[in-house]
């Protein structure tokens, strides 16, 4: 099984198993005569059908028939009676999709957030908000996703200061271990150069202070473990559990 599921990501997984044991669960409780598994196909049309009576969610049935359909391909299970290429199947599907409500992208932050933040970072007492603030400036100001900045492996400091010891330019150069979209082999067995100007908007040196935050906070791992909610229990006196639930 570790071979077999080896190319896919386990939030996949979890979908695919989450909506075939939701579709046995409704075919026992409104069909209790009937077998779920395998497939048929008059009984997973009724299934869609019934699906589309109580107006469930409208991603639920394109969801088992992908999930039906990586049992089939993936796993080996029969399709006796070729429900996979049922027209009316696929139509009940398709047409519930739609139903699904248009997504709006969130706004992008703008210049007075970003500037908040880069303050944030360096002058709020509360180690926390610190974290959150700094791993945010450092995910703007280098074009990183959460997914991807939590991959980072490597991390050096570039800074340029003058005679008074103030920042006045640099970056921070990271490897990043695979991003969110990388999936194929030669992509997570290759670092991914990442540059990060240390200068924002307000001239707030917000890269070391997030640096030294994560220093107190006992976040000296990197990867996997690099945002601001990762560390060990008792760091920063934030709940391992929380950060889970809580994830940047």
């Amino acid at each position: 099984l570790e071979d077999v599921f080896a190319r896919k990501a386990t939030a996949t997984m979890n979908i695919r198993s989450s909506a075939v044991l939701m579709y046995v669960a409704r075919v026992r409780k409104t069909e209790p005569e009937a077998e779920p598994l395998p497939v048929a196909e008059e009984i997973m049309y009724r299934n869609l059908t019934h699906l589309k009576d109580i107006k469930a969610p409208a991603t639920r049935a394109s969801s088992f028939m992908q999930a039906w359909s990586f049992c089939v391909h993936v796993l080996g299970f029969k399709d006796p009676d070729g429900s996979l290429d049922s027209v009316r199947c696929k139509g009940s599907a398709h047409l519930q999709f739609l139903r699904k409500r248009k997504l709006h992208r969130k706004d992008a932050l703008t210049m007075v957030q970003l500037a908040v933040l880069e303050l944030t970072a360096v002058a709020v007492p509360d180690l926390r908000t610190r974290l959150y603030a700094g791993f945010a400036c450092m995910c703007v100001h280098g074009r990183l996703r959460n997914d991807d900045a939590n991959c980072i492996d490597l991390l050096e400091v570039e800074d340029v200061r003058d005679a008074e010891g103030r920042l006045i330019g640099g970056y921070l150069e990271a490897s990043a271990a695979g991003t969110k979209t990388g999936k194929s082999k030669d992509k997570l067995s290759t670092f991914l150069p990442i540059v990060v100007p240390m200068v924002g908007l307000t001239g707030a040196d917000w890269a070391t202070a997030f640096l030294e935050a994560r220093t107190t906070a006992g976040l000296e791992k990197m990867r996997g473990n690099f945002s601001a909610l990762g560390h060990p229990e008792g760091a920063a006196g934030v709940d391992p559990a929380q950060g889970k639930r809580e994830q940047l």
